[in-house]
């Protein structure tokens, strides 16, 4: 087979992978690539109008991403650039599975173009995205500043105009997988405007534990070098698909549904001797303390949940100092406590326990609600008590002073509130008269 023969076989919609084809031109790839080029180019012009068993752009587009083929780069710009409609039909789920790649791929240096069709409400939410992530990976690799790539994605936070929560969400997405703490204001911002599909990352806090969370894979954006063959088990192809040997897939559901119980179950509270420190915290044996208050004494939050059970909901709770997930110090990552001092974040950890949301998988019994809401009281009183200690001392004379130094899963208008809900429900009306006067001293 020649490369005339290689790319007539290309050209039209295949059932079976075309592999002889694409080796053929693998080993002619310099030749190939201005057929490939006119290839693209003839798509975007004719668009819609372009015929339906015409096949060649597409391959085209990963052909030029694995030989990083940089004058390529524009032409499939202009591509990506189609109505978002046209778009769709012509390339599907290649425009979230493949086009970053083949973007950045192909990337020439023309940083400028990049950034103006982010910007442009015409270009398609996820090809933009796609661009969004080329961004993202220059500055993993060093060629875009800090400077310069914070700098851009505050001005897309804050553009005239609406860009779409698609890419609202996908700016929050690059801010969070580059560690860029300092955009966090910026975050609030899109979720307090309502930009945000919460679905995609979930909401503020989660956000905030993204920030400071680091994965295998977590430098990426996108990969290189990149291959056509990827495209081998894609539905568009005939595959031949065997069931796996000797599983017995009802079996390893139920060792699932097993685990996740195990998983989710409550930590054993480990009983209380009574010459033990009460776990009230105040220094004094047990039996001196709290062992004969009656059941519903809630003042300290280890009387609600043990110290384990609170572990294993702090479990993803920001690493506050290198050396707690029992690596030491990496190069450029961020802990919570380069930020924020260790009191500031115990009041935080309380408000956490307290507010994070505590998935409980469908076949679980779900919690009492009476239960839950004294969980959160004892949380949020014991926040409100350290908050309030704080405030004096350092001679905050605001909540927004406070947030603006110190808040970091919650602001104080959102926890402040449910506090005072909870304590008018339960009939606690002395410490509902006394945050209720505090909270209002506060507020302007």
């Amino acid at each position: 087979m020649n490369l005339r023969e290689a790319l007539a076989q290309i050209t039209k919609r295949t059932a079976e992978y075309p592999q002889e084809a694409f080796e053929v031109i693998r080993a002619h790839k310099e030749e190939a690539k201005p057929y490939l080029r006119e290839a693209i180019e003839l798509a975007a012009e004719q668009g819609e109008d372009l015929d339906y068993e015409y096949q060649l752009y597409f391959y085209a587009l990963f052909l030029l991403g694995e030989f990083q083929d940089r004058e390529s780069f524009e032409h499939i710009m202009a591509f990506a650039a189609l109505p978002s409609d046209t778009l769709d039909n012509l390339i599907g789920d290649m425009v979230t599975e493949g086009l970053n790649n083949i973007l950045y791929n192909t990337y020439n240096g023309n940083l400028e173009l990049l950034e103006q069709s982010v910007r442009n409400p015409e270009i398609n939410d996820f090809a933009r995205s796609a661009m969004l992530d080329v961004m993202g990976q220059l500055y993993l690799d060093g060629t875009l500043t800090y400077g310069e790539w914070s700098g851009y994605l505050k001005s897309l936070v804050y553009t005239d105009g609406m860009l779409g929560d698609t890419i609202y969400t996908s700016i929050l997405g690059v801010i969070c997988k580059c560690h860029l703490k300092e955009l966090l204001p910026e975050i609030g911002y899109m979720f307090d405007e309502g930009l945000i599909d919460s679905f995609v990352y979930g909401e503020y806090d989660d956000c905030v534990d993204l920030m400071f969370q680091y994965y295998e894979g977590d430098r990426y954006f996108c990969k290189s070098p990149i291959s056509i063959d990827s495209l081998k088990s894609w539905a568009m192809f005939r595959q031949e698909s065997f069931p796996e040997p000797g599983v017995d897939y009802d079996k390893e559901l139920k060792k699932f549904i097993q685990k996740q119980k195990a998983k989710n179950s409550p930590v054993k509270q480990k009983k209380i001797g009574r010459n033990d420190p009460c776990p009230c915290g105040s220094g004094k044996k047990y039996k001196r303390c709290c062992l004969n208050q009656p059941k519903d004494h809630i003042e300290s939050v280890d009387m609600i949940e043990t110290k384990e059970e609170q572990q294993k909901w702090l479990k993803e709770y920001p690493k506050t100092k290198p050396g707690e997930d029992g690596a030491g110090k990496e190069d450029g990552r961020i802990y919570l406590g380069d930020y924020y001092d260790g009191e500031s974040i115990e009041i935080d950890k309380l408000l956490y326990l307290a507010l994070k949301r505590r998935a409980v998988p469908i076949w679980e019994n779900q919690p009492d609600s009476a239960a839950e809401e004294k969980r959160k009281q004892a949380y949020l009183w014991q926040a409100f008590t350290r908050f309030a200690d704080k405030m004096k001392r350092e001679g905050i004379g605001d909540t927004e002073g406070y947030d603006e130094k110190y808040a970091i899963h919650y602001k104080c208008r959102e926890w402040m509130p449910m506090l005072l809900a909870l304590l008018k429900k339960n009939g606690e009306d002395e410490k509902y008269a006394a945050v209720s006067e505090y909270y209002l001293s506060l507020t302007p």
